[in-house]
Order: C-alpha cells, then structure tokens, then sequence
C-alpha cells in the first residue's frame, strides 16, 4: 500500500488570484517569490498567469460577488439558469 499523502489544497478566491497577478505584473514579485510565500505552487501560479489570466480578471472587474468565489465554472444550460432567476 502507498502511504503518500495529498496535498493540501490550495483553492484562493478570484481576487486573490487577482491580486497575485497584479503584484507579477507589475514586477514587484516573482512567481516563485510568491509561491514560497503563499504555499501554492508555482505551476498553480503559472497557469493562473497564462491560461486563466483574461477570465480571473474578467470575473474580478465585472462583478464584486463573483470576487470571493473560488471557482469560475459556468452552467451547462445557462439558459435556463436566465428563465428561472428572470421568475424572482
């Protein structure tokens, strides 16, 4: 039996992963700088900067809600997501 354990999870909300990205754009701190410092690794880090960059600044600008989710998934049928929020 395998006795390795997990990792701990490092799910931030979008305004932290806002926030970091900010300070790497700005150049006031490295991705490795800020992987040492927060525990997240530098992978995690380097995709938000890359892969996931326009959408976590999106979901950041467009709505203060959305800020302290964690996730950015989106429905599959939005659509009717609209119909039943259009009824309250």
């Amino acid at each position: 039996m395998s006795n390795k354990r997990k990792a701990a999870s490092t799910a931030s909300t979008v305004e932290e992963k806002y926030q970091i990205i900010q300070r790497i754009e700005s150049k006031k701190a490295t991705q490795s700088e800020i992987a040492k410092e927060t525990g997240i690794p530098r992978s995690t880090i380097a995709r938000w900067c890359s892969i996931e960059k326009e959408k976590i600044i999106q979901a950041y600008e467009s709505n203060s809600s959305a800020s302290s989710r964690k996730r950015l998934r989106s429905s599959k049928y939005e659509d009717i997501d609209d119909y039943r929020l259009s009824a309250f």
